[in-house]
């Protein structure tokens, strides 16, 4: 009985520990572009993009779709305040839904992120991430309650398994998996260079250490980009950390939606179209393909 008793006292203390102040816990946005009210008309930015990725030793052509949106967050337990019961804090948040699909033979990798940032900083509140694929499925989990959270990752492959790592979060660091939202958030009218530290990104079937790599994110001067969604006046914003470099490109005009990405590997996201849209309620079948590419299904017969 005391044994349950004091499992029960723990359990609760943990449901009832609510988030640090996150102050200095990650890099803070530079500009208002996501408190703007833009964000509070009830529907989330969907982008759809073709992509390009190496697998198994060579580009593979796909899919990929980000998914910005507003959400009222329950601030204790760190998931949507959406429960029967109001919690007793809030806080307003940005999910950023980073979903890729890329077809390889006979299997397909199907990955997606969920990061979620405070709405008034950019800072991180929680990431989640899943990769799976006929090998089988890989996971990474943390809640940011602290400047030093944990990160747990689960992997299929024999020589990770599964771990926990401590993350740090001084107030230079960005997640790498947050970057197509928090390089959103920079001053993109102030050209020139900043200096960061990034935790790796954990959109993968591989787990990775998170040990954090200094980085420089410049941004450039305003240029013509053409995509499959039309040509766009875009502001480059190249991240460096070593002999690594990615570009992105964001439409010069708010709310600066991603336009194109070059990527480190050899990769790119080109901006096939985007819509505002409450995709959660698209749930019938004369929604299929309405926001963008998705797996063609074979015809089955009755």
């Amino acid at each position: 009985m005391r044994r349950l008793s004091t499992a029960a006292l723990a359990l609760a203390l943990l449901s009832c520990e609510a988030p640090a102040d996150l102050g200095p816990a990650g890099a803070a946005a530079e500009s208002d572009t996501f408190r703007q009210p833009l964000w509070d008309d009830g529907n989330a930015e969907v982008a759809s993009y073709a992509i390009q990725e190496p697998r198994s030793g060579t580009m593979r052509a796909g899919w990929a779709t980000l998914i910005v949106v507003k959400e009222t967050f329950d601030a204790d337990a760190l998931v949507k305040a959406d429960g029967p019961v109001p919690p007793a804090n809030t806080l307003e948040v940005l999910k950023l839904n980073h979903v890729r699909t890329t077809p390889t033979g006979v299997y397909t990798y199907r990955q997606m992120a969920s990061v979620f940032v405070r709405r008034d900083s950019l800072r991180p509140v929680k990431l989640v991430t899943s990769s799976q694929e006929w090998c089988g499925i890989t996971h990474t989990r943390m809640e940011v309650r602290s400047a030093r959270p944990t990160l747990r990752s689960s992997s299929y492959f024999g020589a990770e398994g599964d771990r926990a790592h401590p993350v740090d979060l001084g107030e230079d660091v960005v997640l790498e998996d947050a970057l197509p939202v928090w390089l959103r958030g920079l001053d993109l009218t102030r050209t020139g260079a900043r200096s960061v530290r990034l935790v790796p990104a954990q959109l993968s079937s591989h787990t990775a250490p998170p040990t954090t790599v200094d980085a420089t994110v410049e941004v450039g001067a305003p240029t013509a980009v053409e995509v499959p969604a039309g040509g766009f006046e875009a502001i480059p914003v190249t991240v460096t950390r070593g002999e690594d470099r990615d570009v992105f490109h964001f439409d010069a005009a708010a709310p600066h939606t991603l336009v194109r990405w070059d990527r480190a590997d050899g990769g790119f996201y080109r901006l096939a179209r985007v819509e505002r849209a409450p995709y959660w309620r698209m749930n019938g079948e004369e929604h299929v393909g309405a926001l963008g590419p998705g797996p063609a299904l074979p015809e089955v017969a009755e």
